[in-house]
């Protein structure tokens, strides 16, 4: 078994996404530790870079009347990028949905931005950001995987200083309940842990699931839509008879390849 070098998983791994912050309109908030994030993957296909997350990220940013609350930003030096703008309609995120019902059980909890020039030159290759390259990508041998490694930005877990808010970057290795190939929609992986976990998985929806090739090298093949344990506050209500504890990890993921990319941007509108 290929022994894992987690700093160099890491290091290829963080490059493929960032926080996705939900701020209020104009910034009256500020920037804290405190405030909620979700997870933006960076992707190319046929030359053009795309963002993904949640469409249950993008349905943060209004109110039960459909106001708009909160906008989604990423942060750089001196430089943030809100993902939408104001119309005479009002605000118009640059987000398209693929659920629109709000739920829909039939319907990809995905959200997708196109990204065109300045924004890979102005913000991702200053922060060192690359897409995942779907242009180039390689499918892997299904049937050699029993494990892949969730990737994303927990959002009860950033650190604050006087002049700077770190988000820390989590890879999870866990197991697959079943097989997998390129038809399979969805996925889930579970592990039961040595020791409990600390970690809340809330914030990383949006993130990037890898699976590890022998040269300690990652090769995309997913992105979560929901982790557990989720948030403190979930974890506080749970019952008794729940029988997930500290050491269990889970995430459901969908598949991401080309194919499936190109007919998620086209469920979008974007092809």
């Amino acid at each position: 078994m290929t022994q894992l070098d987690f700093s160099k998983l890491a290091k290829l791994g963080v490059q493929n996404c960032e926080p996705l912050y939900l701020s209020h309109p104009f910034l009256k908030d500020g920037h804290s530790a405190s405030k909620a994030n979700a997870t933006i993957t960076y992707v190319k296909h046929h030359g053009t870079v795309y963002g993904i997350t949640c469409a249950h990220v993008f349905h943060h940013q209004f109110d039960e009347n459909g106001a708009i609350e909160k906008v989604l930003t990423v942060w750089g030096d001196r430089l943030t990028y809100q993902f939408g703008g104001w119309t005479q309609d009002g605000y118009q995120s640059h987000f398209r949905v693929l659920n629109n019902n709000h739920g829909a059980s039939d319907v990809r909890d995905i959200a997708i931005i196109k990204l065109p020039a300045p924004f890979p030159e102005l913000h991702m290759a200053r922060k060192g950001k690359v897409p995942i390259d779907l242009d180039g990508w390689e499918e892997p041998d299904w049937s050699s995987i029993s494990t892949l490694v969730a990737s994303g930005f927990p959002t009860e877990h950033k650190e604050q200083s006087d002049t700077h808010v770190a988000a820390n970057f989590l890879q999870v290795v866990a197991e697959l309940t079943r097989d997998i190939n390129a038809d399979v929609e969805d996925f889930l992986l579970a592990s039961t842990l040595p020791e409990k976990n600390d970690y809340f998985f809330s914030g990383m929806s949006g993130g990037p699931v890898y699976c590890i090739k022998s040269d300690n090298t990652l090769t995309s093949v997913g992105i979560i839509f929901e982790g557990s344990p989720g948030s403190s506050s979930e974890w506080a209500k749970r019952g008794h008879e729940s029988f997930f504890s500290k050491e269990d990890v889970q995430f459901r993921a969908y598949l991401l390849t080309p194919s499936v990319f190109f007919n998620w941007i086209s469920h979008a509108g974007f092809a």
